[in-house]
């Protein structure tokens, strides 16, 4: 639908370009409405401009639900109904010690539109659970003001045929394990494999078990890719390995620098830094080489913040990789890494001297 006609409130009707496609709601008198479409009989009030040739809205511009259709309303009454009676299970189970049935009534609730008022009951109510029988739950936050089941472990869920929000953390965590490593595989939708570290932490998981899950992703996933022809290279493999190396990073430790380091050190003295993921026909395919992301992680995460003991620990290594790389790489390919590793050397000696 690229047109629409809306009656304004004196009874005209007016006819709105839409060039962009359908009007989807921003809000209205109704939760969760965003990014749905209108649907006959809804009361709608749309934001338009005025063009050349008329009036004309896009598919961003404000539309408010005022009031809903017979067919919504019913709809959206007999969810209500049916969220209520799921609440009140919780509430009897929880209540009776039933645990188990109660994370597994959680997690099937936690699935459907929820308000804000049910989010904030299901919330208390899990909260009240003790801690080892307490499922994870997405926490309220800036980009979440309600705390509604995260995206990513929407996807993980449809991608495993799993339930997130039914795992007490224990479980959750032997689960973001097997889905690292690549020991279980997607029997749903695919997805990324790698949300499963943004995940661990949107949950609370502690840093020191996401960088566990994160080094054990690596060191399952590099030896099944490693020196392999780019037309032979698992790209889920080669993919989620590259997003690990990042989070690693990102976790902000002085052990996930120091396993970084180990990496990028490792790619370089067995020989095959510029093979990994390398395509020889495509010059532009520089930073699918591991040790440029590797470089790349560290130059992100740890830029002007690097911990000066781990490089000073390190500085020989780094003098004898920089030093390797410029005789023996290819320049184009490997450009970017001997920067960033000449840049730690020089950031190392001034901040500590040359020994």
């Amino acid at each position: 639908q690229t047109a629409g006609t809306v009656e304004t409130p004196d009874g005209r009707k007016v006819l709105i370009d839409m060039p962009t496609g359908k009007i989807r709601f921003s809000g209205g008198s109704l939760e969760n409405l965003e990014y749905k479409f209108p649907v006959p009989d809804d009361v709608v009030r749309i934001a338009a401009a005025v063009g050349k040739s008329g009036l004309f809205a896009n598919y961003i511009d404000p539309c408010l639900l005022d009031a809903p259709s017979e067919a919504r309303l019913r709809e959206y009454s007999e969810l209500r109904r049916e969220v209520g009676g799921h609440i009140e299970g919780i509430r009897t189970l929880v209540g009776g010690g039933e645990y188990a049935c109660a994370r597994a009534l959680i997690g099937d609730t936690r699935t459907m539109e929820l308000t804000a008022d049910e989010l904030d009951f299901v919330r208390d109510v899990t909260e009240s659970m003790p801690d080892s029988e307490r499922p994870v739950q997405t926490p309220k936050g800036k980009d979440n003001l309600t705390g509604s089941r995260d995206r990513g472990i929407k996807s993980i869920d449809d991608a495993y045929q799993a339930k997130i929000e039914a795992m007490t953390r224990q479980e959750f965590i032997e689960f973001a394990r097997s889905v690292a490593t690549g020991k279980t595989k997607q029997t749903g939708k695919h997805a990324d494999e790698s949300y499963i570290f943004g995940i661990a932490r949107t949950l609370g998981i502690p840093a020191e078990i996401r960088e566990d899950i994160t080094v054990e992703c690596i060191e399952a996933r590099l030896p099944r890719i490693r020196g392999k022809p780019y037309n032979d290279t698992d790209w889920v493999d080669k993919s989620t390995t590259d997003q690990a190396f990042n989070y690693l990073a990102s976790i902000g430790s002085e052990s996930a620098l120091q396993k970084l380091f180990d990496y990028m050190f490792d790619f370089v003295e067995k020989g095959d830094f510029h093979q990994i993921g390398w395509r020889e026909e495509d010059r532009d395919q520089r930073s699918e080489t591991f040790l440029s992301e590797v470089t790349l992680a560290i130059a992100t995460y740890f830029r002007g913040e690097l911990p000066i003991n781990i490089l000073m620990g390190n500085l020989g290594r780094l003098k004898e990789t920089a030093r390797y790389l410029e005789a023996n790489a290819d320049e184009y390919v490997e450009e970017y890494a001997i920067k960033q590793i000449n840049q730690m050397i020089q950031y190392t000696v001034e901040r500590a001297g040359d020994f």
